[in-house]
C-alpha cells in the first residue's frame, strides 16, 4: 500500500475528485469519508484518474456504490483519464455498465 492523498475541485455543477496513488484497500476509509464530502455537496462527479497507479476490488467496491448514492440523487457519476491497467481492471469488474467515461478530459 503507497499512500494517496485524495483533492476535492469544484467547479459549477460538478466535483471533480483527484485521486494520488492507488485505490485499495488501505485508503477505503479516506475515499468512504472523501465521498460522502461531495455527496453532501449535491455535485454531478467526475473522477480524475490521471494520478491512478492502481485500484483493488474493494476500490471498485467504494465507486460502485459512490454511483448507486450519486444515481439516487440524480447526480451524474463519470470517470476520466485512466491508463491502461486501471481501465482494464474497471473493464473486467463490468464498472463501466453502470459509470460513463470521458476520454482525456481536461
Amino acid at each position: 500500500m503507497k499512500d494517496t492523498d485524495i483533492n476535492i475541485l469544484i467547479n459549477g455543477d460538478t466535483a471533480t475528485i483527484k485521486v494520488f496513488g492507488e485505490i485499495d484497500w488501505g485508503c477505503v476509509q479516506i475515499l468512504k469519508e472523501k465521498f460522502r464530502e461531495v455527496l453532501e455537496l449535491g455535485k454531478n462527479v467526475m473522477i480524475d484518474f490521471s494520478y491512478i497507479e492502481y485500484i483493488d476490488s474493494s476500490g471498485v467496491g467504494e465507486l460502485i456504490a459512490l454511483s448507486k448514492k450519486l444515481n439516487k440523487k440524480e447526480k451524474s457519476f463519470n470517470v476520466s483519464n485512466m491508463n491502461s491497467r486501471v481501465e482494464e481492471i474497471l473493464k473486467l469488474c463490468g464498472f463501466f455498465q453502470v459509470v460513463g467515461i470521458v476520454k482525456n478530459a481536461k
